[in-house]
């Protein structure tokens, strides 16, 4: 989402082709949260076209794509993560192979307007939830030595933009928390990778959290920073090329620590690495903030 509000000059619709194995056997078992829409609907579709078995997630799992098992999960609930875990695990002989945490939302505000309250809820979806969804599925692949878990991060992991500076503190945490935990589990055959795109052509506009104590002095420059993130949705890249992407993480012989997704993102990692951070944010202002 943070993304979304620094508009740098490359494309969006790049995918990443790194090398993957042969067919694989298509037995393996995939549960994707959020999988009602988005970048995790068509990952559920595009997987289960592959040949994997595919449990998706929703709070209203009425509405499920073709061929895909829909269960009701509330990521910020351990009794209906424990739920949804033991749904799985019943139509699977205890198997899960690949954890796709995806469920994600993000704030547009300035960091002021936010109570702690309600920061405290972005943080309970986007970070405590992929963490709770982890450590339900470890000790089942810590017993069958084997298993993926993928988290969805974006190019707001690396770099924060105004107006979305929340959004982009719970990517940043994400994607600490996973580079931690990938090093803890691996030794149990156990890998994870950060899936990082550039902005995305998705419903995530219409869903992102209104300030619960908007102030008139940020008003202008968050309406201007909105409107710049719904005009950067609609020409964001489909999600099926993040699909795409977390298709290569489950097929990886060697699996990456991150897999940003689209030339975007790629750009901006780059830039991090490589330019001064005053630099850095001057560019960040004249592309978000700056009055015309």
């Amino acid at each position: 989402m943070a993304e979304a509000n620094l508009v740098w000059h490359f494309s969006l619709h790049d995918g990443i082709t790194p090398m993957t194995k042969a067919d694989q056997p298509t037995d393996q078992v995939v549960l994707i949260t959020g999988a009602s829409s988005g970048i995790g609907r068509a990952t559920a579709i595009h997987l289960a076209t592959a040949g994997y078995r595919v449990f998706g997630t929703s709070r209203h799992p009425a509405d499920a794509p073709p061929g895909i098992e829909m269960i009701q999960l509330e990521v910020t609930c351990n009794d209906s993560v424990a739920a949804c875990l033991a749904e799985v695990y019943s139509q699977t002989a205890g198997r899960l192979d690949v954890l796709v945490n995806n469920v994600g939302t993000g704030i547009l505000a300035a960091t002021e307007e936010c109570s702690i309250e309600q920061v405290q809820k972005l943080f309970d979806i986007n970070l405590f939830g992929a963490i709770r969804m982890t450590n339900a599925v470890l000790p089942s692949m810590r017993d069958q030595h084997g298993g993926r878990v993928l988290f969805l991060s974006s190019a707001g992991g690396v770099v924060s933009v105004p107006y979305a500076g929340y959004y982009c503190a719970t990517k940043h945490a994400l994607e600490a928390y996973v580079e931690s935990l990938r090093l803890e589990v691996e030794e149990f055959g156990i890998q994870a990778a950060l899936i990082a795109p550039g902005t995305v052509s998705t419903d995530a506009g219409d869903k992102a959290i209104k300030p619960d104590r908007p102030l008139d002095a940020y008003s202008s420059k968050r309406a201007s920073s909105a409107e710049q993130f719904v005009q950067a949705i609609r020409d964001g890249m489909p999600p099926e090329h993040v699909a795409d992407a977390i298709l290569h993480a489950i097929r990886d012989e060697r699996i990456m620590p991150r897999y940003p997704v689209g030339m975007q993102s790629w750009g901006i990692s780059l830039m991090k690495a490589l330019l001064p951070q005053r630099i850095l944010e001057s560019g960040i202002r004249r592309t978000t903030i700056s009055s015309p």
